[in-house]
């Protein structure tokens, strides 16, 4: 994935400077734990009261998975206790809790413990930023080459692939005449290597954003 005019990031510049940096992966350990209190209301429809991100996206794939029409979800957002964009996913905890609910007759509860959240929540960035900028004989900038190499974790998820959102936040304050950012995204294997071509049997959590799609490694590469 990449977007640009140039891959080189030289454009004619007399000086190249390239530098490398690292951007760890992070946990985001938000105020409040997941949770969610699932039931079935007296109108029959299904009650879903989640710590979530955005009610409407949870409605749509609960309603997709269950096999429900859209209008038999209600989603509601009660303290939602901290996000940083890792409670924007619709964990199975939420798919089994609406389940068990329509199964059971019966409201049905979950919170998730601290040690079972650093485990199971979404881990953000783990990523290795790789720039290049060209300048000419007076210090003036004539391109830069941005390149982000992504460890997506055992599996991809639909989170983990917009790398480059907001990627003119790379160009600063700066004038840059040509900019070039590249994602490339790689799963994690068992022994710690990477496999740039299919998933495996890793044990690392999948990616998402964490404090919006890419401000950490934009910022680093800046």
């Amino acid at each position: 994935m990449a977007q640009g005019r140039s891959r080189s990031g030289r454009c004619g510049a007399r000086l190249r400077a390239p530098r490398d940096a690292r951007v760890s992966r992070v946990a985001a350990m938000a105020l409040e734990p997941r949770g969610v209190l699932a039931r079935v209301a007296e109108d029959g429809r299904l009650h879903i009261a989640a710590r979530y991100q955005n009610p409407y996206q949870l409605r749509d794939k609960l309603a997709a998975v269950l096999g429900l029409d859209r209008d038999a979800v209600r989603v509601t957002l009660p303290d939602i206790g901290g996000f940083f964009g890792m409670k924007s996913g619709a964990y199975p905890e939420y798919v089994l809790a609406a389940w068990v609910t329509r199964r059971l007759g019966r409201p049905v509860r979950w919170i998730a413990g601290r040690s079972e959240s650093f485990l199971s929540d979404c881990h953000g960035r783990d990523v290795e930023v790789i720039a290049a900028l060209g300048l000419d004989e007076y210090g003036h900038f004539t391109g830069l080459h941005v390149q982000y190499l992504m460890n997506v974790g055992a599996y991809l998820s639909e989170r983990g692939l917009p790398a480059l959102n907001n990627i003119g936040g790379v160009a600063g304050v700066y004038r840059t005449p040509v900019i070039v950012a590249e994602a490339r995204h790689f799963f994690y294997l068992a022994d710690g290597s990477l496999s740039r071509c299919r998933p495996t049997r890793g044990n690392v959590h999948d990616r998402a954003p964490h404090r919006h799609r890419g401000p950490g490694h934009r910022s680093v590469a800046v």
